[in-house]
């Protein structure tokens, strides 16, 4: 963060420097960067007013680099609060990058860090230490609910709520120094009144902000889907399956994925890590045993729980020793093999919760030739007495097995019907978490609970009528927690944590 204090003029991409575009937008921040940077424009930049666009070539060497349009923005009345120059280049990025080395030739001028601009404009006290968090939110947000909270908090709603806490401490902290230095003056009944409204004033609005804290959701900013089962499940299959790509190894062999394989899935407009995790089961191998072990770690942090099940090859004892209750879906595999129903029954049992019963293509030496399953069946539609395309007698319609009926559900379902409602079960569980209110910057909730159980010890001092020296120092601990909740009082390594997630240019 040392760099951030420096008074040098910083420049930086804050568009468009990934790959070719049409218009790539550089911003420079500064004091004295119009006679600083006069040398690279034809246009007289003493003459031009702030907020209006203007057409200039950028010279070096006499030679025309780019013709481009720009903006200034004088201080105070700009994003970090200095005189701001923008600048919109043609954006091809061998371009982008030419300009920037021309420019970066100053002793006076930089690049930017990360992070730099927000952080000028948080020094320029243009926007609240909050609001920059927010930005940090809504800037890395993967989904909805998380950008719509960035948004909310860096329009500045949460830090009037943290204001107006801070106004309501300094009135409760008045109150009690009215008690201690001018009791007689104002009677012992009106001082007690006039605490004891600041107290309630005070814990109505520590309280408030305190339930926001009490669900972590942290979890949703980048929530984890992840696919566990034992080995030979056909979990691999299962995820390929999602992704519509060969991204996890398949094959008959036990133990074949060592570590967890992950990529991305966006369901609703929502991005989800996807996770493909090791086979659980009882290995003294030590680098299967490393795998098992990661699987049921992510397992136990994971948002939501696909839990892929071979009915010819459960373990039961090891599936009773796992926590089922985190499992959100259950998908029963080789639907299409002899004697899966009556396996598929077991499972039933044990987990006592609805099952996807599918066929995920994988060999089996108990599965049939052809796509139906029983033996004697010719072509696709079956034996005789076959009602229906799927095959074995007392099968009727599409459901399958008169006998299958409540937590199972439909006899066989194609891959594409469990696509969607694989997804249409992670999307409701997302939107429910989403339904309550909640904080998802870690560092505001723990000041918030630290505040709050502070608050709480400090009612409590009063109550017992102790030392009135430990009360006054539990209002100073009560007023430094809050403090810092606000950003009155901020660390250099708390502004380092905060900026390092950052883009450059922002």
């Amino acid at each position: 963060m040392n760099a951030l204090f420096d008074n040098k003029i910083i420049i930086a991409c804050s568009s468009g420097n990934q790959s070719n575009c049409a218009i790539t937008v550089i911003r420079i921040s500064g004091k004295q960067i119009l006679d600083e940077c006069q040398k690279w424009f034809s246009k007289k930049l003493n003459s031009i007013q702030p907020r209006k666009m203007y057409r200039s070539q950028i010279i070096d060497n006499h030679q025309c680099i780019d013709d481009i349009m720009l903006c200034f923005f004088a201080n105070p009345n700009s994003y970090t609060g200095e005189n701001v120059l923008e600048l919109y280049v043609h954006g091809n990025i061998l371009n982008v990058k030419r300009i920037l080395a021309l420019f970066c030739k100053s002793e006076k001028i930089r690049f930017a860090q990360p992070g730099e601009f927000t952080y000028r404009a948080l020094k320029n006290k243009k926007i609240s230490l909050t609001q920059a968090e927010g930005l940090d939110l809504l800037l890395n947000a993967n989904n909805g609910i998380a950008f719509k909270q960035g948004l909310d908090i860096l329009q500045g709603n949460l830090h009037k709520k943290f204001l107006s806490l801070y106004k309501s401490f300094r009135n409760l902290k008045v109150t009690f120094e009215l008690q201690i230095d001018f009791l007689e003056d104002v009677g012992e009944k009106s001082a007690n009144q006039q605490l004891d409204f600041a107290l309630k004033d005070f814990e109505s609005k520590i309280t408030d902000l305190y339930i926001k804290t009490l669900t972590n959701k942290s979890h949703l900013l980048t929530p984890t889907v992840v696919v566990v089962g034992q080995t030979n499940a056909g979990k691999s299959s299962f995820f390929n399956n999602i992704l519509g790509l060969n991204r996890s190894i398949v094959s008959k062999i036990k133990g074949t994925t060592r570590d967890y394989v992950s990529d991305y899935i966006t369901i609703e407009e929502n991005l989800f890590q996807f996770i493909d995790t090791a086979g659980i089961r009882n290995s003294y191998e030590e680098i299967e045993m490393e795998g098992i072990k990661r699987s049921k770690e992510i397992m136990k942090n994971a948002f939501f729980c696909v839990m892929v099940l071979n009915p010819f090859e459960t373990d039961y004892d090891e599936l009773k020793s796992l926590d089922l209750n985190k499992i959100d879906m259950f998908i029963v595999s080789h639907a299409d093999c002899k004697n899966s129903y009556a396996e598929c029954k077991k499972l039933e049992k044990i987990l006592n919760q609805k099952v996807y019963f599918t066929n995920l293509n994988y060999d089996n030496e108990n599965c049939q030739s052809g796509p139906i399953g029983p033996d004697k069946t010719s072509g696709p539609i079956g034996p005789d007495k076959t009602s229906g395309p799927i095959g074995p007698d007392k099968i009727s319609g599409s459901i399958g097995p008169d006998k299958i009926s409540g937590p199972i559900g439909p006899d066989i379902i194609n891959g594409c019907f469990l696509k969607e409602e694989f997804y249409r079960n992670v999307h409701s569980k997302f939107l429910k978490f989403s339904e309550t209110d909640t904080l998802f910057i870690e560092r505001q909730r723990t000041y918030i609970n630290k505040t709050y159980n502070k608050y709480l010890k400090f009612k409590e001092l009063l109550k017992c009528n102790t030392d009135i020296a430990i009360s006054i120092s539990e209002l100073s601990i009560l007023e430094n927690e809050i403090s810092q909740l606000i950003g009155i009082i901020s660390t250099d390594d708390l502004l380092g944590d905060i900026f390092k997630n950052f883009c450059i240019g922002k």
